[in-house]
């Protein structure tokens, strides 16, 4: 939506420049979000966008990262949604999008680059509880195993069991998360 005016982009166009790089670019696939209509209001002579987490969901994610790669030939979501899917969600012209997409787009495989990729380097950091973070930590696990006491996997597919259990779960970082602040 370019009626929203964003004080940042339009500092940046005044920098002319030659080139933008959009890192992590599969966060504007949402092209309703604030942070899609900023990205897709800068000026640049060229884009590349960058992501390695594939879209998904819908075609229509692909518009605003197209957009703002190749504006020419993505000018409008609209007529991207009625060449490309059936209903707004289901593709369709695949082969067509396909060749549209080969001269802006390189997509590489894990199975390609492993060999290219870093060491996965995991830091463990431990960090002792203090007295009141480690009893309202024990509170939230003693409810984590009451629910899984109960858990019974012939009901499986109760998402709200499954929810309540990640809530405990997430809730347990968070106590340790805010114990770890100071």
């Amino acid at each position: 939506d370019i009626s929203v005016r964003f004080p940042w982009i339009e500092v940046l166009n005044l920098c002319n420049f030659d080139l933008c790089v959009s890192d992590e670019a599969h966060y504007i696939k949402n092209k309703d979000s604030q942070r899609s209509s900023g990205v897709r209001q800068l000026k640049a002579k060229r884009f590349i966008a960058l992501t390695g987490t594939p879209i998904l969901n819908r075609p229509g994610e692909y518009w605003p990262i197209l957009n703002i790669v190749d504006e020419k030939t993505f000018p409008a979501y609209e007529t991207f949604l009625k060449q490309y899917t059936l209903d707004g969600r289901r593709a369709k012209n695949g082969a067509e999008l396909l060749e549209l997409l080969k001269p802006i787009m390189i997509r590489r495989l894990k199975k390609d680059v492993i060999k290219e990729l870093p060491a996965i380097n995991r830091i463990n950091s431990y960090h002792e509880l203090t007295p009141k973070a480690k009893k309202l930590y024990n509170k939230v696990l003693d409810g984590l195993y009451t629910i899984l006491g109960e858990w019974d996997a012939s009901r499986a597919g109760h998402t709200e069991e499954i929810a309540n259990i990640l809530v405990k779960i997430m809730r347990m970082k968070q106590v340790v998360a805010i114990d770890m602040i100071p």
